[in-house]
């Protein structure tokens, strides 16, 4: 193995910032950033075993810029861009870097103990990488419910662009492109609680974004998504139908996406619609619990409690080592706690008009 395959000269002095020349195989970890006080420390201190930390500012007006400087001479800031382009701001931020690879973070992700040294040892024992996926822990606001994917934090620097103005995405500009998972490697996000402007302006980014970018047809089920949570239901199926007709996703994302598209249906009064999404979800991953339980709501909601019950008993009677690997597993379904609460509700509902009717029929 020849380590030093790939490794390409630091930037000549004249291209160079203040602060010294790249390392070989050297680090940079690379952040936009626009009012994140409350989280930004937390940050940079988990990065202290970088090459190089790049902060470029977009605008804040609390103190990010200044605790920014507490930990590097390398704090930007970007001219106005108006309306936002994260995309945009992530490759002019490159142009800070005088480092060999990328480290891509966001104020609100913490790297795990340990994280850094050993995405430098992935270097000489994939020497022939241009980028690795590393264990992309989320939690809630609340630091709770972890649920982990793999994601492409580190890439050779000027070897990818970022494309789209939100959710934006990594494009290898320079191929052949190699990407190595480095499942050991955890980086955790915990954001903090209260971001409702920020959401605001993902949902205005994301309704440009779809019309500017169509063929980036993952922003319609990300739009798709925004709409959800603000509960607009014809909204939210609109963009997530025009995601699984334009896209072609693996199946487990596919059977999580006709799921919201079953919930979007049921929550507009048309079981009859959301019914054919769930069963297109089971007839794709059966042994998902969480279709049958979602299934069984939305018959709730239409008071048809016999059939709402049968189908949450089948969806509690999948075995718990049929449980797929995929982040969006529900804790509540494949605990059981879900599903028994419903099957409570149900039969407390059927003895209730049983018991109603009989005194009924008993004139009582």
């Amino acid at each position: 193995m020849n380590p030093r395959k790939g490794w390409k000269q630091p930037p000549p002095k004249s291209q160079r910032k203040p602060g010294g020349k790249g390392t070989r195989n050297g680090i940079a970890a690379v952040l936009i950033v626009k009012n994140e006080e409350k989280v930004l420390e937390r940050c940079l201190r988990s990065l202290d075993m970088v090459d190089q930390i790049v902060v470029v500012d977009t605008g804040s007006t609390d103190r990010t810029v200044e605790i920014a400087k507490n930990f590097t001479s390398d704090v930007e800031t970007m001219p106005p861009m108006e309306p936002f382009h994260f995309g945009e701001a992530r490759n002019f931020a490159e142009k800070y870097v005088r480092q060999d690879w990328c480290l891509t973070m966001d104020a609100d992700e913490v790297m795990a103990d340990g994280a850094v040294n050993l995405i430098r040892k992935a270097f000489w024992t994939h020497s022939r990488a241009t980028g690795f996926k590393v264990t992309f822990m989320l939690f809630d606001e609340k630091g709770e419910n972890p649920s982990s994917i793999m994601k492409q934090k580190v890439y050779k620097h000027g070897r990818y662009e970022w494309l789209y103005r939100v959710h934006e995405q990594l494009h290898c500009k320079n191929p052949p492109e190699l990407v190595v998972d480095l499942p050991d490697v955890v980086i955790n996000h915990l954001p903090p609680q209260g971001k409702e402007v920020r959401h605001q302006q993902n949902l205005d980014l994301l309704k440009i974004s779809v019309n500017e970018s169509p063929e980036y047809v993952r922003n319609s089920r990300q739009l798709g998504m925004e709409f959800f949570t603000r509960e607009q239901w014809q909204d939210a199926a609109k963009y997530l139908k025009l995601y699984l007709d334009g896209a072609s996703p693996e199946r487990m994302e596919r059977s999580e996406t006709l799921i919201y598209m079953g919930r979007c249906h049921s929550n507009l009064g048309r079981y009859d619609m959301a019914e054919q999404y769930f069963v297109e979800a089971e007839e794709l991953v059966p042994q998902r619990r969480e279709i049958y339980y979602y299934k069984a709501v939305a018959l709730v909601k239409v008071m048809r409690l016999d059939e709402a019950l049968e189908v949450a008993k089948k969806g509690l009677s999948i075995p718990e080592a049929a449980k797929p690997d995929f982040h969006l597993n529900m804790k509540g379904a494949w605990d059981g706690s879900a599903f028994k609460e419903l099957i409570e509700f149900c039969e407390g509902e059927l003895s209730r008009v049983k018991a109603e009717f009989e005194r009924r029929k008993s004139g009582s």
